[in-house]
């Protein structure tokens, strides 16, 4: 592991880190050329990493994965594992960090539409007003039921205040439902002076099938948000 931090001197970025030694505090590691970080668990870390851009966080199921000496104000890009931005604001709030304004102008995360992760996805994007491009993992089974209620959200209009965001990346596996489409519309009223909406279907239906739900989903969006919109079949 220390072979790693040396490395990271000469160039610059550090993958799939994770440790687990709190003699490691004891241990300060200077990291002056450091600017992307992909890491697991580094709590145990004690790192001062001025350059700093990139960060990629892959959780696992246990408290304390960043350094408490961790300068968040450096992060320009945040990428976040699948549907764990609610334990993304917990680990902000374990440091006293949890409000804090970022820096960050790019964002990607997965977005479930549960009570608790829409309030972390809603705390997360109020602590980013100069966040730009935005890309977003959308669970596969939205039921309408549940993106009426995302309706009602008590945080909900704090979202609509967001209108630095330009630029909006779904990841989907659009199916057509009710539910799907009342989630991509609660998300363009999030984001009102969206320019460039990419959306990107997972899933390879027939060639009659993808092109009647293209059409329903491009029909659909156009209507909702005045942004150049692009549907790219076979990607995640």
């Amino acid at each position: 592991m220390l072979l790693e931090l040396l490395l990271c001197l000469q160039f610059g970025e550090m993958s799939d880190v994770e440790c687990d030694s709190k003699n490691l505090v004891q241990c300060p590691a200077d990291l002056p050329m450091l600017k992307s970080l992909v890491c697991r668990n580094i709590s145990g870390f004690n790192i001062t990493a001025p350059k700093l851009s990139c960060l990629t966080i892959c959780f696992t199921l246990r408290q304390g994965i960043l350094p408490v000496n961790m300068d968040m104000k450096t992060i320009h890009s945040l990428h976040l594992d699948d549907y764990s931005t609610k334990d993304f604001i917990k680990e902000l709030t374990r440091l006293g960090k949890q409000g804090t304004t970022l820096n960050v102008n790019h964002l990607k995360l997965g977005v479930d539409v549960k009570d608790d992760e829409i309030s972390a996805f809603i705390d997360l994007l109020r602590m980013c007003p100069k966040l730009y491009r935005l890309d977003i993992l959308l669970p596969w089974d939205v039921e309408a039921t549940t993106i009426d209620f995302l309706l009602e959200h008590p945080k909900f209009n704090v979202a609509e205040t967001c209108k630095t965001v330009h630029e909006l990346h779904l990841f989907c596996m659009f199916s057509g439902s009710r539910g799907e489409m009342l989630l991509f519309k609660w998300l363009l009223t999030c984001f009102p002076m969206l320019k460039k909406l990419f959306v990107f279907q997972r899933t390879v239906f027939s060639s009659q099938t993808e092109n009647r739900k293209k059409r329903k989903l491009l029909r659909f969006l156009r209507g909702s948000s005045k942004a150049n919109i692009v549907y790219i079949i076979g990607r995640r």
